[in-house]
């Protein structure tokens, strides 16, 4: 058998042989190194002991690599459960993955786990890590398996192998201990250099809050004890810039429990939310788009077309006619099903006769009754007759606009936006402040486009996403191709021309960019803009999605130059994604200290002592008549008192006014960068109207022409 190695000639290797046996051939100075490899330009990490075949293209991870600490932190989650179980026996155990950072794994536990376990389980791991133990991987027939794990009483663990679709799973030993995984895994212990039990929550088996609630702890594991302090410095840090936490202290939004999941947002959160919606109104301008309203609650016949009924409809907010018995009891006669049928019937030949695009056309199943996609359970809870959804996504609604004129090739591009709200069914487990929420706005819009404008329009489109993260001072981010996921609609030869299309623009631009394989939307294959905020998180915010699928399911046509209707392509794109997830990263990235455009209050004005009070309100007056975002605090506190509260606050400029400022008509000004200057009023004035005007990031033009000060 022969394999490869990068950038080396071929290797000659004998049947069976593993990627260790490989390294003990080639290299055997790195066998102890050594935790796994890329197969064949594949991104998931193979495990050593996997048995190679012949023109298998190697890339190997040796320690201490990045890549190497995703097989280290899986082991890490093995030795997690391994210490969990070894100080209480009585715990059943579940799953364990490697998550960002660090992994977690869940436990279904008779008692209910308290901080100071925390410690005596993070101790427990290091006396085990220090035993190093060989990690002994061994193959199970499905049978011996389910047989072994019973006997144990690991009843999770059988439910997930009698799941698989496999005659033999794969189960991993250290010292006595064992579980059942798919790996990759380190060969020995001593690989694992520092670990870190974090925190816990709480979970569901398999997401399912109708199944057992179980007990999540988290942990993460480094190379080295000085990468492990880093991080934990760059947690604590992450915990004062919590956004939950900064939204409290700066009173920008609040949760009720009487709507789980729908944001409040106060005046002064109302404030950041529009800045954000004027700044993209502008944009669009430039841009080329047009700003358009549709409903916000639309029957299932057009989320069938759309196929998000099929697949979407478990997130949906289904909006039912409670009030249909009422109205039959007072002699309302509701159309009965073929009355249903046909009145479609009708509608569909309609609209043949009169060439407009089909997109009511008779959507129900003869034998079911109900739109087409709907699980048996569905059937029972819901009736067709009363099915309406609040929206979740803009994109049928503007399949609907589009279809109401028929269009030119000379009118296309078309670029349409929407700031409509939406509304997605969350489970209240992974419910987070803003980042996660039930009800939101996007800064959403869609383009229809033909095959020949296909490649321009995602170029420009990374142009305008670039555009807007540098004014917004977001210029570190990672771009990610996500392909075919399993439960996709249309041909696979569709979404290769899309994949295809998207990965040229990128390469064309040489704009680096790394698969995410069977991560796309169900629709279509799209590009996830990752940005990397100031504590080097990434956080998935604009995104660009090529659908060629959903303008079929619509029946969309345009006219082209030849006078044949042809299908447009339609691209689905958010550069900031929503505004509530938006506000919540960006409070985190900038710790609160928002660009003085986006801050709810951008001056405050501080009175020393009560003489300076008129002098203060007549400055205010100024500024609110000239839309500077200004307030007073002419409370009798202490001036020290009142500055404190205002950085809580993160209020961007305070305007400290004593005797001397009254009487020069200036203002001795205290910037959050701790700089103080003191400038004439109007020339604060206006330099604090130009930064707000252009949107600048900082405050410099404050410094300049100082000998106006």
């Amino acid at each position: 058998m022969r394999v490869y190695l990068p950038d080396s000639q071929p290797i000659d290797i004998s049947e069976k042989t593993s990627i260790l046996g490989l390294v003990e051939k080639v290299i055997p100075k790195k066998t102890s190194l050594t935790v796994g490899a890329f197969l064949n330009k594949s991104q998931e990490i193979s495990d050593l002991r996997t048995i190679l075949q012949n023109e298998d293209h190697v890339h190997l991870v040796f320690l201490p690599s990045k890549e190497a600490l995703e097989v280290v932190r899986h082991s890490s989650a093995h030795v997690m459960a391994q210490a969990v179980q070894e100080l209480w026996p009585d715990v059943k155990v579940t799953i364990g993955p490697v998550i960002e950072n660090g992994f977690y794994y869940d436990f279904d536990s008779p008692r209910s786990f308290h901080p100071e376990d925390l410690e005596r389980i993070e101790i427990k791991m290091k006396e085990i890590i220090k035993q190093k133990w060989d990690v002994k991987k061994e193959i199970w027939s499905k049978q011996k398996a389910i047989s072994i794990f019973k006997k144990m009483g690991e009843h999770y663990k059988v439910e997930i192998i009698e799941e698989l679709n496999e005659p033999e799973v794969s189960v991993y030993q250290q010292g006595k201990w064992f579980d059942l995984c798919k790996g990759p895994h380190v060969s020995n212990l001593s690989q694992i250099g520092a670990v870190k039990v974090l925190r816990q929550s709480g979970a569901y088996w398999k997401g399912d809050e109708n199944k057992t609630q179980l007990q999540r702890i988290y942990g993460t594991a480094f190379h080295t004890e000085k990468e492990l302090k880093r991080h934990l410095k760059d947690l604590e840090e992450a915990a004062k810039r919590d956004h939950r936490k900064l939204g409290r202290e700066m009173k920008l939004f609040y949760f009720s429990d009487l709507s789980t999941g729908h944001p409040f947002f106060t005046g002064a959160g109302t404030v950041i939310y529009n800045e954000l919606k004027q700044f993209l109104r502008h944009k669009y301008y430039q841009y080329g788009y047009e700003e358009v309203i549709t409903p916000q609650i639309f029957h299932s016949k057009l989320f069938t077309r759309s196929g998000h009924i099929q697949h979407f409809s478990e997130n949906m907010y289904p909006v039912l006619k409670r009030w249909l018995q009422q109205e039959q009891a007072a002699g309302f006669r509701w159309l009965t099903d073929d009355d249903k049928k046909n009145k479609e019937n009708k509608k569909q030949v309609e609209l043949q006769e009169s060439g407009k695009p089909n997109f009511t056309g008779a959507l129900y199943d003869d034998k079911t009754k109900f739109p087409k996609g709907f699980s048996p359970k569905e059937q029972k809870m819901i009736h067709h007759s009363d099915l309406t959804f609040l929206k979740p996504m803009n994109c049928p609604g503007h399949c609907l606009l589009y279809s109401f004129q028929k269009k030119s090739y000379r009118e296309l591009p078309w670029r349409v936006a929407d700031f409509g709200r939406l509304h997605r069914r969350e489970k209240t487990g992974v419910l987070h402040g803003l980042t996660r929420v039930n009800s939101m706005c996007q800064d959403d819009a869609h383009i229809f486009c033909t095959p020949e404008q296909l490649e321009q329009e995602i170029e420009n489109l990374l142009k305008m996403f670039k555009d807007i993260y540098q004014q917004l001072g977001l210029d570190k981010y990672k771009i990610a191709l996500s392909t075919r996921p399993e439960d996709f609609m249309g041909e696979d030869l569709i979404w290769n021309k899309a994949e295809a299309a998207l990965s040229s623009v990128l390469e064309k631009s040489k704009i680096p960019f790394e698969i995410q394989a069977g991560e796309g939307a169900f629709y279509g294959p799209k590009l996830d803009l990752m940005f990397v905020d100031a504590m080097n998180r990434s956080w998935q915010l604009g995104t660009l999605q090529c659908d060629f699928n959903m303008p079929k399911a619509f029946n969309l046509k345009y006219v082209d130059k030849d006078n044949q209707e042809k299908t447009p392509i339609l691209l689905h794109r958010a550069v900031l994604g929503s505004f509530e997830r938006f506000i919540g990263v960006y409070l985190e990235h900038t710790g609160g200290h928002l660009p003085i455009w986006l801050s709810p209050v951008q001056v405050l004005l501080i009175n020393i002592s009560k003489d300076q009070e008129v002098y203060v309100k007549e400055c205010a007056n100024q500024m609110k008549s000239l839309g500077i975002r200004v307030e007073t605090d002419v409370r009798g506190e202490k001036l020290g008192y009142k500055i404190r509260e205002a950085r809580l606050r993160r209020i961007p400029c305070m305007a400290v006014v004593g005797e001397r400022e009254r009487q020069s008509h200036s203002l001795s000004l205290r910037l959050r960068d701790g700089k103080n200057i003191q400038l004439k009023k109007d020339v604060f004035i206006k330099k604090i109207l130009k930064i707000i005007q252009k949107r600048t990031l900082d405050m410099l033009e404050l410094y300049r022409n100082t000998d106006q000060v």
